[in-house]
């Protein structure tokens, strides 16, 4: 997949849900630079709500936004 693919699948509007890797990319290309294993330590810790089904952990954009909304009040 090329990278502008990737960008119209990562910013539809029509895409609600993220896994660890869509999400740490989706975060990156919002200004976080992170990595999946981030994600879910952050998942883990309560910092991003998510779901977890089996051993995938699912987030919600909208979450995503509340996650850099709160980072951006921080700093």
């Amino acid at each position: 997949m090329c990278d502008t693919e990737l960008d119209v699948s990562l910013f539809d509007p029509e895409r609600r849900f993220y896994n660890s890797d869509d999400a740490a990319a989706y975060l990156t290309r919002r200004g976080i630079r992170c990595k999946a294993r981030a994600v879910r330590k952050w998942a883990a810790e309560g910092k991003i709500k998510g779901a977890k089904f089996g051993d995938v952990w699912y987030y919600s954009r909208t979450e995503l936004d509340r996650f850099l909304d709160r980072l951006e009040v921080k700093e």
